[in-house]
């Protein structure tokens, strides 16, 4: 996996304790992060750069190693897979994942991310905005859309502003595997832990349907189950919206 996506999750974990204005501080602290993690790559350090990232209250790098970094990649960092799996069970967990897009309406955008937020449901991007990929400003627009989207107040411009807890993850690989070539889509993938699926999507364990269409997720739901999935736990999660 790229180091971007791992920078770029880092930015959008950081939307939930930040307001969207960017100060100058910020923008040094920003270009501080990306320059600490382009030497952890180099010199295999990335655990007391994380250190450091956590102690400025930016992101949870856990989090963001466990679902952007492939097995081999943790290996040759000396991080275990297991003991990343272990510390963040919710993200090991069969869970509903919407593919969506930037192209995608804001307030579309904004009802998924409110309904799968009941649900323990995550968002999935291909990749970055627009052509800036692996830039400081696809960095900071990427943040300022995520925040755009989890905001429960649209207008809210304070630092303190509630937000839904729906994880926006970046995963082509998931888009790859089932082929989404169009948006807004619903699965229900099986284990979502790192190295499902990531090491060799070949011997992923896939869902065996998807639900396309600008549609209630409810009724995305709806779809799954007259598809074939398990209609017991999806009749639960619908249940909770």
């Amino acid at each position: 996996m790229k180091l971007w996506m791992l920078l770029t999750l880092v930015f959008s974990t950081y939307v939930y304790s930040s307001q969207p204005e960017i100060s100058e501080s910020d923008m040094n602290a920003a270009k501080n992060i990306i320059e600490n993690m382009m030497k952890a790559q180099q010199e295999e350090s990335i655990q007391s750069v994380a250190k450091e990232i956590e102690k400025r209250g930016l992101a949870a790098v856990n989090e963001g190693v466990s679902q952007q970094f492939n097995a081999k990649t943790l290996d040759s960092f000396g991080i275990k897979k297991d003991s990343l799996d272990a510390e963040n069970p919710f993200m090991v967990r069969n869970q509903l994942v919407m593919f969506v897009s930037s192209s995608m309406p804001l307030q579309t955008l904004r009802n998924y991310a409110r309904d799968l937020s009941k649900v323990g449901g995550v968002m999935v991007i291909r990749g970055s905005l627009g052509n800036s990929e692996g830039t400081l400003d696809g960095y900071l627009k990427m943040r300022q859309w995520i925040w755009s989207i989890l905001k429960v107040d649209r207008y809210c411009d304070k630092p303190t502003c509630a937000t839904w807890k729906t994880e926006v993850l970046f995963d082509p690989v998931l888009f790859d595997m089932y082929g989404i070539a169009k948006v807004p889509a619903l699965i229900y993938q099986p284990d979502m832990g790192i190295g499902s699926y990531c090491d060799d999507p070949s011997k992923a364990v896939k869902s065996s349907a998807i639900a396309y269409g600008d549609a209630y997720l409810g009724e995305l739901i709806d779809s799954l189950i007259r598809q074939g999935e398990d209609k017991s736990i999806l009749t639960s999660l619908r249940n909770k919206l």
